[in-house]
């Protein structure tokens, strides 16, 4: 065949080699090749014998030499071009059955002789049946596991079937489910059916997240699949998830399992230290961080410094800092010889100074008292340990004064040993003997010591002026003089009336007082005689005072004198028939007293002539009515403001010291003043306090210029500012414009000392409380643990009626001092309510009283309360008895008694104590008792019972017996208002009746006692407060009812002497 070919080929060439000038060109229609350029002409048509028209991939000449159709693909029909099956050398073309006829005439889909072999594979298409052997290479599957394993498989044909069995080749199975790399169903395909998403196995694929490119392969279990670079496959590309928006570990989620201090990111958080709140987010190196923290978008760290924060948001506060000794530490102590060693430290948020270096340096606390200041703060000396406490006086540091009674005088050092401290004096201290004196320096007088009563009463000192309305008013300036005392500068006040009524001041005082301008404070002076009408003027040239003045009831204008250094006023000749005193007053540089009075002629103008017999008068054309008041003028006249009345203004008139008056235009014609007072500032200008307006109102302070004749007005200070009074007294000297006395629209009293401040324009409260303000009905107890006394609520006598008084004062026995304590709420003005001391346990006891003050309504309370002498602080406890008032209660050493006392159904009998433990026990009854005394006799185990009504005796009450011992009966003794203080060191008792000039003295010893009258000892004061004083071994009364003059402030003394 090979021959024939090249035969073919030889001839084809040498036909192609004629003249083709005129020949047909290919493609053109043809009949015969001699007409074709080529020289072969197939089915009419020229054609190229190089060409391949069927586009098989083999030329024409050569599809004609091996016998195959040049015009179709597939000369046999089997579906497989005829260039595929020559192979790729033509000139050997491929021959499977080595039958002779080549692949591309035989089909790869017939077979001829069915002998389930296709005729390409079939020698010669024999009739005989295909072996096993003959059919396995070409109908059955042998790839993958098979290959190696041919010779296992077997087939055979049944009805131009073949059929190929598998069964004894390993691995092998037909639906390949078993994903292994291996082809195990033998068709050529590698673990197909098997995917990852949609990509089989061997072929590219996307790993997760950020793990990129791989291969899809088997996953370790043989069911599955996945890519080579997931987590744990072949090429793993995974990597710890970090924050930054990406899929790390390529788990198919974004910075899962992300957190920053246990918060989820995305979620709200909080900054360290000072940095807020804000977001966890990722940081650009992949760390989780809150937002506010540092690298965060709304960072919030600042440079650390010391504050007591973490600035820097580092979780540390304070570690970083600057600090320079030299600006911030004051080198003192013996940290002054060192200050190169002094260094700064961060402590508590602030710098401080680091002494730690300083030799001899103790710390913050000093260490030894050695008279040095070894801790640096500028003290020497000054911790507790080093200081001495005295009663009533309290800590005492080293290089202070110290020591009571005998041992006065001395200071505090250091002692022997460097660890305390002591009085230098202490070595002064004695056995305490009865002289009135402290000889062991204790602060307590003659105590555990007998000693008996003695009078009469003592005066201590009066704390402040009684409220008042209309009293005398002058300011004294500061002056030397040559040849006689000066009298002591100051605002000095007299007379007034202590109430107001039907519209007209009452109950008029002689007392007089001097407020000093620099301690701010009153002292009391000589008393005048009460005079219901008057005019206090200074009297420069001779510096005393004069008092023009109408004593009560006598219709006469009297003069009094009172001068420097003197203690008492003096009565001068001059006197004069008068109604009404208006005002007074002495010319600038002159010495004659004018005064503008009402007698029963008229209005005049009295003078007096220093030393004169008399006065002498010059009258008036005019009238004075009720309200109305005037200002003198220093260069000589008074201003009247004559007050308005239902149909009239006020008008202003000016009356000379001649008598003559004329009318003074006010630029507001219906100015309404009434009951005020008035000062000349200038010569034209005065400063009116206005009183009363028609409806009763009471206004504040008006000013009045002068200008062409017609005065000004202008308002300064409104109704219900400080000022706005009725019945005033005022007063112009170098300190300003001073005002006093009056009466509110309330009914209270002005008690302070005002001053007028011209920037305000207001009135200033310039005088300093001394003391608890005059008053009554309250309730007093000791503290020995504070060596006090305390004087708490009452009610005081105001213009406008008695007012509650609400506040608390102790009084310092050792030093006379008073100082202000806290007041409960729950008792109110404490009125009529009684109190007892448990000394030992440094507690008091307070129950009952009233809620109003005298004459008003409203029944009795029942309110228990305890107040901590060293904590100052109250609190209130769980009731019992009935609410009542004019009852008695007493410390029994380990309990309170209470007896008796009235309310709104009676008077009462009944006996309670009360322990902590038991509370209030209802233990009997007694006779009915108001109003009485009672106190707790511990030797002789019993309380006893002094005074009251129904009463007129003194008695015991036995606890441990529930019985009752009336001891002694006195008329006397019946009384509600008796006074009356035990000494339960001298077992003496000292009772003084409201009803009698007459006193008892009672002294008890084992069973027996004695009864002692005593006169001169009545105090005419009612309902005070009394207290006995066991560090001065003396009984007090504070305050209390003056029948005449309402209710004073003064403390009064019983004093106690010693036996012979």
């Amino acid at each position: 065949m090979y021959g024939r070919y090249m035969f073919a080929a030889l001839c084809l060439a040498i036909v192609s080699c004629g003249d083709g000038g005129s020949l047909l060109p290919d493609g053109s229609v043809c009949a015969l090749s001699e007409e074709c350029a080529s020289d072969l002409c197939l089915n009419a048509r020229c054609l190229d014998p190089a060409g391949d028209d069927d586009r098989d991939g083999l030329s024409t000449s050569v599809e004609l030499l091996l016998g195959l159709d040049p015009l179709h693909p597939d000369t046999d029909r089997d579906s497989l071009p005829d260039g595929l099956e020559c192979g790729t050398d033509p000139a050997r073309p491929s021959d499977m059955d080595g039958d002779g006829r080549i692949d591309a005439l035989e089909s790869v889909l017939l077979d001829a002789d069915h002998d389930c072999l296709v005729d390409q594979y079939d020698p010669l298409d024999a009739t005989e049946p295909a072996s096993s052997a003959e059919l396995v290479p070409h109908v059955c599957m042998v790839e993958g596991v098979c290959a190696p394993q041919i010779d296992l498989v077997t087939a055979t044909c049944s009805g131009g079937v073949a059929l190929c069995d598998y069964s004894a080749v390993s691995n092998w199975n037909v639906d390949e489910w078993w994903c292994d790399g291996q082809d195990n169903n033998c068709n050529g395909l590698v673990d197909e059916g098997f995917y990852y998403s949609g990509v089989s196995v061997g072929f590219p694929c996307a790993g997760v997240g950020e793990c990129g490119p791989g291969v899809v392969e088997c996953d370790p279990s043989g069911f599955g699949t996945r890519c080579s670079s997931n987590p744990g496959a072949s090429a793993d590309a995974s990597r710890p998830e970090v924050c930054d928006g990406l899929d790390n570990d390529c788990d198919g989620a974004s910075d899962d399992g992300i957190q920053w201090e246990g918060i989820a990111l995305g979620d709200v958080c909080d900054g360290t230290g000072d940095c807020g709140t804000g977001v966890v987010e990722c940081l650009p190196d992949g760390e989780a961080t809150c937002s506010t923290m540092e690298g965060g978008s709304g960072d919030q760290v600042v440079e650390e410094y010391c504050d007591a924060r973490d600035n820097d948001c580092d979780g540390v506060t304070d570690e970083a800092w600057s600090g320079d000794p030299a600006s911030l530490c004051t080198f003192r102590g013996i940290c002054s010889q060192y200050p190169h060693l002094v260094g700064v430290v961060c402590s508590e948020g602030a710098l401080e100074c680091d002494f730690s270096y300083v030799p001899g340096y103790s710390g913050p606390m000093e260490l030894y008292c050695d008279e040095l200041d070894d801790d640096c703060d500028g003290q020497v000396d000054e911790e507790v340990e080093f200081a001495v406490r005295e009663a009533g006086v309290g800590v005492r540091s080293p290089g202070q004064s110290c020591g009571l009674g005998a041992c006065s005088g001395g200071f505090v050092r250091c002692a022997f040993d460097g660890l305390s401290g002591e009085c230098s004096t202490a070595s002064l201290a004695s056995v305490e003997v009865c002289n009135d004196l402290d000889d062991d320096c204790d602060g307590r007088v003659d105590e555990d010591l007998f000693k008996f009563w003695k009078g009469p009463p003592t005066v201590l000192f009066d704390t402040e002026p009684q409220p008042r309305v209309s009293s005398m008013m002058v300011a004294v300036e500061p002056v030397e003089l040559q040849d006689q005392d000066a009298l002591t500068s100051g605002i000095y006040v007299c007379g007034g009336a202590g109430s107001v009524v039907s519209g007209a001041p009452s109950g008029f005082t002689g007392s007089c007082w001097r407020w000093d301008p620099i301690t701010l404070r009153f002292e009391k002076l000589p008393s005048l005689p009460p005079v219901e009408s008057g005019a206090m003027v200074y009297d420069a040239g001779r510096s005393r005072l004069l008092v023009a003045g109408i004593e009560v009831g006598s219709g006469i204008l009297r003069l009094w004198a009172l001068e420097a250094g003197s203690g008492a006023w003096v009565l001068l000749a001059p006197e004069l028939p008068a109604i009404e005193v208006v005002s007074g007053g002495i010319r600038t540089q002159g010495t004659n007293l004018f005064v503008l009075v009402r007698t029963p002629a008229g209005i005049a103008v009295a003078s007096y002539e220093p030393d004169a017999e008399s006065f002498a008068t010059e009258s008036v054309n005019t009238t004075i009515e009720s309200g109305s008041f005037a200002a003198f003028d220093p260069s000589g006249g008074f201003y009247i403001w004559h007050a308005c009345e239902d149909e009239r203004f006020t008008y202003l008139e000016f009356v000379g010291l001649d008598g003559v008056s004329r009318l003074d235009p006010l630029d507001q014609p219906e100015t309404c003043v009434s009951s005020g007072a008035a000062v000349m500032v200038e010569s034209n200008r005065m400063l009116v306090m206005s009183g009363f307006d028609r409806d009763g109102h009471i206004n504040g302070t008006i000013e009045f210029v002068s200008r062409g004749g017609v005065w000004q007005r202008r308002d300064l200070t409104q109704s219900g500012s400080s000022g706005a009074v009725a019945w005033p007294s005022m007063a112009v000297g170098a300190s300003g414009v001073m005002a006093f006395s009056g009466v509110t629209q309330e009914g209270r009293g002005l008690r302070r000392m005002l001053r007028f401040d011209e920037n305000g324009p207001a009135w200033s409260v310039v005088s300093v409380v001394a003391g608890p303000s005059p008053r009554a009905g309250g309730v007093a107890f000791t503290c020995d643990s504070t060596a006090s006394a305390y004087f708490l609520g009452g009610w005081g006598s105001e213009p406008g009626g008695p007012q509650p008084v609400k506040d608390n004062w102790r009084l310092n026995l050792v030093t006379g001092l008073f100082a202000q304590s806290p007041a409960p709420d729950e008792l109110g003005a404490a009125i009529d309510s009684v109190a007892a001391t448990d000394q030992e346990g440094g507690v008091v006891y307070v129950f009952g009283g009233n809620p109003g003050v005298p004459g008003s309504s409203g029944g009795p309370l029942d309110t228990f309360m305890r107040f901590g002498c060293d904590s100052g602080r109250w609190e209130r406890l769980q009731s019992g008895p009935p609410a009542r008032w004019g009852h008695s209660l007493v410390w029994a050493g380990d309990r309170l008694i209470l007896f008796g006392g009235l309310n709104n159904e009676g008077f009462l009998g009944d006996v309670w104590t009360w322990t902590s433990g038991d509370g209030w026990v209802h233990v009997g009854d007694s006779g009915l008792r108001f109003g009485h005394n009672a106190f707790w006799d511990g030797d002789g185990d019993r309380m006893l019972v002094v005074g009251g009504r129904p009463g007129a005796d003194v008695s015991a009450w036995y606890p441990r017996t529930g019985q009752w011992e009336v001891i002694h009966s006195e008329p006397i003794l019946d009384s509600s208002e008796g006074l009356a203080w035990f000494d339960p060191a001298s077992r003496s008792l000292l009772y003084l009746s409201a009803t009698s000039s007459e006193a008892l003295i009672f002294r008890f010893w084992d069973e027996q006692f004695e009864v002692l009258p005593f006169s001169g000892l009545q105090a005419d004061i009612l309902s005070g407060f009394t207290l006995y004083d066991r560090f001065n071994r003396r009984g007090l009364l504070f305050g209390g009812v003056d029948p005449e003059a309402g209710t004073v402030g003064s403390i009064v003394q019983m004093s106690q002497g010693c036996p012979m």
